[in-house]
């Protein structure tokens, strides 16, 4: 092979490998903006969907790192809501909820006379009762 034709080569690998990161770069991004408007609707379960996407798809990257972040600042959000949650709800009833009522307690009247909730806002109503903020496991009531 001639050292014109290897240098040929060279330039287009380096051009095909340019184009398919800045593609990469370009549908990151493109997730991270559509995890943005999740954000700014107040849909956690949706943007915290996204996030790992990110992650999982392109995790070593400017945008990984970002997702990253932007994934353990939610989960602290999500975690300090539900904190805040069982804590108006043990001051409002003296106790947590039942493993049977469930972290819906949180969010609709169980049938307690003490019930002073909602504990948690609106935007919970659609996630699972017993999400988990931190893994998006089912985890149960128990403090």
């Amino acid at each position: 092979m001639d050292p014109n034709h290897s240098t040929i080569v060279a330039v287009v690998v380096l051009a095909l490998s340019f184009f398919a990161c800045h593609r990469d770069t370009r549908e990151a991004r493109n997730l991270l903006d559509q995890a943005t408007s999740f954000d700014e609707d107040y849909k956690p379960d949706a943007e915290r969907k996204l996030l790992i996407e990110v992650i999982t798809r392109y995790g070593n990257t400017v945008e990984g790192t970002e997702a990253k972040q932007r994934l353990t600042a939610l989960n602290e959000t999500v975690s300090n809501w539900y904190k805040t949650g069982l804590s108006g709800f043990r001051s409002d009833c003296g106790r947590a909820p039942t493993e049977k009522e469930g972290l819906k307690a949180l969010i609709d009247n169980p049938g307690l006379k003490c019930w002073g909730g909602p504990y948690l806002p609106d935007i919970f109503a659609p996630i699972k009762p017993d999400y988990n903020a931190l893994t998006g496991e089912i985890t149960g009531t128990k403090r």
